[in-house]
């Protein structure tokens, strides 16, 4: 599955993620307090909002070639 800007498919791969973050806690011993995220493009897009919807989650976030457009 592609992510492809906000739509249905954020709540799937928030929740995927999510999922993906839980496993490698339980699995690897990962620092629940040193998940971040990086993308570029596309993935950038979804590291921010991956910031806003994994926000207790995501220590960190950085956005290659992407913006943030906000709806008024």
């Amino acid at each position: 599955m592609e992510w492809d800007g906000p739509s249905a498919a954020v709540l799937m791969m928030s929740a995927f993620t999510s999922a993906l973050i839980r496993g490698f806690e339980y699995k690897y011993g990962f620092d629940k307090n040193r998940i971040y995220s990086c993308g570029m493009s596309n993935g950038g897009f979804m590291s921010y909002t991956l910031a806003c919807e994994l926000n207790n989650k995501i220590a960190a976030i950085a956005s290659v070639t992407a913006a943030w457009f906000l709806e008024k």
